[in-house]
């Protein structure tokens, strides 16, 4: 998911071994992170320990945040507590369970709205949304630089196909879109100038009612006397 560190089954394997608080990032917090690359796969050492350290500095940042929202539910049960004590008298307390859960909705929607406008609020929550998208981009560089070594395509080659493949889509689209509109136009000239050569030739052609020459009578050529 968006909102997770680890895509798909990846993640579900590592909810085996433990979640952020769990015993699945404690082995991360000793000598490891701290151990020096050696070897032709330094590199991919080095890379390793990066994520390591930024899954670290994420799971603080949400044990951070989960402190945070913590006092949310603690400022709800004043609250409560307060409006229970306003009604002034038992004959003024909710007398049904929805009653009671409308009350308690109300006050823990006052509460967060509290504290999601604190300073620390804030501050826990950007830390956690940082932490996370670079934990998705390591372990993204990370995948990338495997599936190349592998010879098949990485996500930013495919992100690059995948622009190019929308640019000539777009490209086409417009050509289309510039080839009908000249069709068209075309069309409407060869059109225009075929109905003016037809209006030229109904123009000259000689009207049925106007009177016709006789024609011309040939005379015999006079013979020779003999």
């Amino acid at each position: 998911t968006a909102c997770s560190m680890m895509p798909g089954d990846m993640e579900k394997a590592f909810r085996d071994i433990g979640g952020l608080q769990g015993t699945g990032y404690q082995p991360l917090s000793g000598d490891w992170l701290s151990t020096p690359t050696l070897g032709y796969t330094r590199e991919t050492q080095a890379e390793a320990q990066r994520l390591g350290q930024l899954w670290l500095e994420h799971a603080q940042a949400a044990q951070a945040y989960a402190e945070v929202l913590s006092h949310v539910v603690t400022r709800a049960a004043e609250l409560l507590r307060k409006k229970l004590l306003a009604h002034g008298g038992e004959s003024a307390m909710p007398d049904t369970l929805r009653a009671c859960y409308d009350l308690w909705v109300e006050c823990a929607e006052e509460a967060y709205a509290e504290v999601s406008l604190s300073e620390a609020f804030t501050h826990a929550q950007a830390k956690l949304t940082n932490s996370l998208m670079a934990v998705k981009r390591q372990e993204q560089k990370m995948v990338d630089e495997t599936l190349g070594a592998l010879n098949m395509p990485t996500r930013r080659e495919l992100d690059t196909s995948h622009r190019r493949l929308h640019q000539l889509q777009r490209q086409v689209w417009q050509l289309q879109q510039t080839l009908d509109d000249t069709g068209v136009r075309e069309l409407r000239e060869e059109v225009a100038a075929l109905q003016r050569q037809v209006s030229e030739l109904v123009a000259a052609r000689p009207s049925a009612t106007s009177p016709s020459t006789p024609p011309a009578r040939r005379t015999a050529a006079p013979k020779n006397a003999t």
